[in-house]
């Protein structure tokens, strides 16, 4: 029987070359170290969060790695994904950085505000869980499964790694882990979309232009 992974939630994944990891990752263990505003976030396990919403125009350091995150979201959104780019553009709205420490655990949580999400690793350790917020997806029924893959999983673990790019709707609920006894840090971000969006109604096109 031929199967159809019908209204599948597309997570988008890449190794960054021509990245300098090394110099990212200490740019960032720095920040945190001097930096006194950094915010322990609520509900998560040795975890905190930059206090610049616009992390990524902070320093030079970054400049290269921003024009590959900008590349490879067009690439996911407009080329895998295959949305009309006529009139329109994505931006990187609000960008952070998150360390997660020995043990540090993120609970469960989306971004709804946002198109899609991205979350860079300059080293990876531990993992990024998607999680599939309908449980069972033939009803209400737990029905044990004798092997798992991408049609009957309800969660599925991304292993991270050194200059790991991941993309994914900011409606998708997910949660990290850190398994190593060495601070992780990831640069993370979200995507809107600017121009004339609803060409298919009836109703006419609106205009969204993110500032």
């Amino acid at each position: 029987m031929q199967l159809i992974p019908l209204f599948s939630t597309i997570i988008g994944f890449k190794i960054l070359n021509n990245i300098d990891n090394e110099k990212i990752y200490k740019y960032c263990e720095e920040y945190f170290k001097n930096n006194k505003k950094v915010r322990i976030l609520e509900n998560h396990y040795n975890v905190e969060k930059s206090n610049s919403n616009y992390f990524l125009n902070e320093n030079d350091i970054f400049v290269d790695l921003k024009k590959v995150i900008n590349k490879n979201i067009e690439n996911y959104f407009f080329n895998e994904l295959k949305y009309s780019n006529y009139k329109k553009s994505l931006s990187i709205e609000k960008n952070w950085c998150v360390k997660t420490s020995k043990k540090g655990l993120g609970h469960f949580h989306c971004h709804s505000n946002a198109l899609f999400n991205f979350c860079y690793y300059p080293k990876g350790y531990g993992h990024f869980k998607c999680i599939q917020t309908q449980a069972f997806p033939f009803g209400l029924f737990d029905i044990a499964k004798k092997e798992l893959n991408n049609l009957n999983s309800t969660e599925w673990n991304i292993p991270c790694q050194d200059n790991l790019l991941i993309c994914f709707p900011g409606n998708m609920y997910h949660t990290f882990s850190n398994d190593k006894n060495v601070n992780r840090y990831s640069i993370n971000g979200k995507v809107v979309i600017n121009g004339e969006l609803n060409e298919n109604s009836d109703e006419g096109n609106i205009t969204i232009q993110w500032k």
